[in-house]
C-alpha cells in the first residue's frame, strides 16, 4: 500500500513539469511604441565607402597605403616570375637543341668508334682512364634509344614538377609495381 502512495505522490509532483513542457508560448506586443525594425536582429548592410576611399585625419588610411604597397610588390613578383619562366623556357630549348646535337654526334661517333676500336683501347690504356682488366661494353642502338627516351621522360617530369603539375610516368609506375621489398642476407 505504501508503494502505491509513493507512486501517486510522484505522479502528482511530476504532472506540472509535463504540463510546462507542452505549454505554448506566444510573443506579445508591448504596450508602448517601438520603431519598426528596432527588434529585428537580422544583419543589415551598412553603407560604407570602399576601402580605397577611406580617410583617416584627412589622409589615406594606413590600411589603404598597405594594400597599395602589397599590390605593387605582387606585381613585381609576378614580373620576376614571368622573367624566370621565359629564361627557363629559353634554357630548356637550348638544352634540347644540345641534346639532339649530342645524340646525332654520338651516333656518328659510334660508327667511327666501331672502325677504330683497337685505337681507342690503346689510348684509354695509355691515358690510364680505365683499367685494362675491365672489358668495354658496347651499347646497342636499341639500348641507346631506350636511354635517350628515359632522359627525355626525366626532363619532362622535372619540368612538370617544377610547374607544380602532376606527373604520371607509366614506365616508372610499372617499375615500382614490379618491385618486391625483400631482405637478402649475405
Amino acid at each position: 500500500m505504501k508503494k502505491y502512495v509513493v507512486i501517486l505522490i510522484s505522479i502528482l509532483l511530476l504532472a506540472p513539469c509535463v504540463g510546462a513542457q507542452t505549454f505554448k508560448r506566444t510573443t506579445k506586443t508591448p504596450g508602448f511604441f517601438i520603431p519598426k525594425g528596432a527588434l529585428q536582429t537580422g544583419a543589415r548592410r551598412e553603407n560604407l565607402p570602399p576601402v580605397e576611399q577611406m580617410r583617416y585625419h584627412g589622409q589615406q588610411a594606413p590600411i589603404v597605403v598597405e594594400m597599395q604597397r602589397q599590390a605593387q610588390e605582387k606585381a613585381k613578383q609576378e614580373q620576376i616570375e614571368k622573367q624566370k619562366q621565359e629564361a627557363l623556357a629559353k634554357l630548356k630549348k637550348e638544352q634540347e637543341d644540345s641534346k639532339s646535337q649530342k645524340i646525332s654526334t654520338a651516333e656518328n661517333d659510334k660508327e667511327n668508334t666501331s672502325n677504330n676500336k683497337d685505337e681507342t683501347d690503346l689510348t684509354q690504356f695509355s691515358e690510364g682512364s680505365s683499367s685494362p682488366d675491365l672489358p668495354l661494353v658496347e651499347i646497342s642502338p636499341e639500348d641507346e634509344a631506350k636511354f635517350t627516351q628515359i632522359l627525355i621522360e626525366y626532363h619532362n617530369d622535372v619540368e612538370a614538377i617544377s610547374q607544380n603539375r602532376t606527373v604520371r610516368n607509366q614506365r616508372l609506375i610499372n617499375m615500382i609495381a614490379d618491385f618486391v621489398d625483400k631482405d637478402r642476407s649475405i
